[in-house]
């Protein structure tokens, strides 16, 4: 599969998906994308830009996957470390909604560039944060981000501490980078 000519790193593909990491690119705009399979060739025209960022979500596509940060070792997982954001019961996992105050680990992909930069389909670990500072609003408030960028090969972190005076309910989350937006939709579930 390529990108505008240049190899497409590749995560998972089955016949009615395909989930990849684009190749950097200083280009923008339209550019072809060809599929090229067992069975022939397809081609498409996409808008190439310097991010696409988006949010993790857990398997009803509907809320963010996130960690919650546990530092008195209450936590449901790693021994203790942490529990996972969620409604209560909404999953055959334990979940829990996230209270004001708390640290939480969101994540991602597409968020753009990092200071070192990180190149496409590189193994990589360690932290680089984002060029460009990022605001991440839970139910329209600004969450303070304590961290920003990549953590794994084309994983983008987020550590944030969720803003005190938030009601009870699933809020809308949605971050903000030079030249994007995530897309509109991800619930976070508030207690």
């Amino acid at each position: 599969m390529t990108i505008n000519s240049k190899p497409a790193f590749l995560w998972f593909v089955s016949p009615g998906q395909i989930n990849l990491q684009a190749p950097d690119d200083s280009a923008t705009g339209l550019v072809d994308v060809v599929i090229q399979t067992g069975n022939g060739t397809a081609t498409a025209k996409v808008n190439l830009a310097p991010s696409g960022p988006s949010f993790s979500l857990l398997g009803d596509g509907k809320h963010l996957a996130g960690v919650i940060a546990t530092a008195n070792g209450t936590g449901a997982y790693g021994s203790g470390a942490y529990d996972l954001v969620g409604p209560t019961g909404g999953f055959p996992f334990a979940t829990r909604p996230v209270h004001g105050g708390e640290t939480l680990l969101l994540y991602g992909v597409g968020f753009g560039p990092t200071v070192p930069l990180v190149p496409a389909g590189k193994l990589f670990s360690g932290a680089a944060p984002l060029q460009s500072a990022v605001t991440i609003l839970i139910g329209g408030v600004p969450a303070k981000v304590l961290f920003g960028g990549i953590t794994g090969a084309g994983l983008y972190q987020f550590n944030v501490i969720v803003p005190n005076g938030l009601t009870s309910g699933d809020k809308l989350v949605q971050a903000v980078v030079p030249g994007g937006l995530t897309p509109a939709g991800p619930a976070l579930t508030v207690e």
